[in-house]
């Protein structure tokens, strides 16, 4: 659809300098938009308005509520509620703005929605994370121009990993004319359990690392000199993304590199992750056998303009693909189907991919909640493709998805040899 861009803009902002609204600190539900856009203007124009919040960040759906409820966080109370956070065994680190943008952290609310946990302790300014047993608090002091990120936990560099890649996209959509600078916690022994530690700069830390230079020395008494590899390996989860140089380079050391492609709607986007996290830490032992698993998703495709339609060229990838892997929640979206008809009309014509595998998310549903179309979409598609003989898998958690995919990785290479 177009829209004018003055027109919906103020369509926006009506429902965001609302009063009634503001008192709700950002809580709208449909009867709340229904009242704002009532004019006839805006009446028809209603779902793609809402669309045009959710994909500018300034809104989410919430989940497990009676009556259908969105929240734009740049409307949270302006105070942080009373909250409790243990400071030991942190991970940390911090972002430092010459200038910080205005709603730098609602946009990041927004994005990483699914793992905001306990939305009454969050305010305008901090929020709180919760991932497979792991907490996070996020909070901006935008006085001192600066995002804390605190991670504490059963797997705390994974969710970090997360937490930085979406602020370091963040940080990278306002270009080059924003200046960030992104800080670790020295580890030396007199700043391990200081809570006021020297901070050495990210980027200082990967140029010495690239350098071959193995330690950084403290600023503080006594200069005591730490593993650069340490301070970042201790933080993050060093992912293994392979431009198509890379590849090259792999072929010419002789390894063996598989194309994996990797489909889902963008309800699984944190499952799509920690595969991408966990392939990255695997392929560093595949590849002392010779072998090189090479992951597509659909995070890594530019948003380029194409000759053809662009999921023309997501499926010319996967007929490309060595193995192709579907996940589904409790939607089937319309590409992730499509992708999928690709690969297996491919795979019964002999060709490429050679391997197809679909899980399924066991997951509790309420029903009062469920889009009966959606649901019923989702009924079809797994009876269909039952009924075409191909095998389905399914999960309840992302441990067990990742559990049942490195059996299946382990039975190929064993096939292989």
């Amino acid at each position: 659809f177009i829209l004018n861009n003055t027109w919906a803009t103020d369509a926006v902002y009506k429902v965001l300098d609302n009063e009634d609204i503001k008192n709700q600190y950002g809580y709208f539900t449909q009867a709340d938009l229904e009242k704002i856009w009532s004019n006839r203007r805006y009446r028809s124009k209603r779902p793609q308005l809402l669309a045009l919040m959710e994909n500018f960040q300034l809104c989410f759906a919430l989940k497990d509520r009676k009556e259908k409820t969105w929240l734009a966080p740049q409307l949270l109370p302006v105070e942080a509620p009373p909250y409790e956070w243990n400071e030991q065994q942190n991970l940390e680190i911090r972002y430092r703005y010459a200038f910080m943008p205005k709603g730098l952290l609602s946009r990041f609310f927004v994005r990483m929605n699914r793992y905001v946990h306990d939305l009454d302790k969050a305010w305008k300014s901090g929020v709180f994370l919760q991932r497979e047993h792991t907490d996070a608090f996020v909070r901006e002091t935008y006085g001192s121009k600066e995002i804390v990120v605190k991670v504490r936990g059963a797997h705390p560099k994974e969710l970090m990993t997360l937490i930085a890649e979406e602020f370091d996209k963040m940080n990278g959509s306002y270009g080059e004319k924003l200046r960030v600078e992104k800080f670790i916690p020295c580890a030396c022994k007199v700043c391990k359990n200081n809570s006021k530690p020297h901070f050495f700069r990210y980027k200082n830390l990967k140029s010495r690392k690239e350098a071959g230079k193995q330690t950084i020395e403290c600023d503080r008494k006594p200069f005591e000199d730490v593993s650069v590899l340490g301070l970042l390996s201790d933080v993050f989860v060093e992912e293994v993304k392979k431009t198509a140089q890379d590849l090259e380079v792999n072929t010419s050391r002789g390894l063996k590199t598989i194309e994996l492609f990797l489909a889902s709607s963008s309800e699984l986007e944190a499952e799509r992750r920690a595969i991408e996290i966990w392939l990255g830490r695997e392929n560093k032992q595949w590849v002392k056998k010779g072998i090189f698993f090479h992951l597509n998703i659909w995070e890594d495709f530019l948003d380029s303009i194409s000759i053809t339609r662009k999921q023309d060229d997501y499926n010319e990838k996967v007929l490309r693909s060595d193995i192709f892997i579907s996940l589904f929640g409790t939607k089937v979206g319309k590409y992730t189907e499509e992708e999928f008809d690709t690969a297996f009309g491919s795979f019964l014509d002999g060709g490429k991919p050679k391997y197809i595998y679909t899980f399924f998310q066991e997951a509790e549903m309420n029903i009062t909640k469920i889009d009966e179309v959606q649901f019923l979409n989702y009924k079809r598609f797994e009876k269909e493709i039952r009924k075409a003989g191909h095998f389905t898998n399914y999960f309840k958690t992302t441990e067990g998805l990742i559990l049942q995919l490195k059996q299946q990785l382990d039975k190929i290479l064993e096939e292989m040899r």
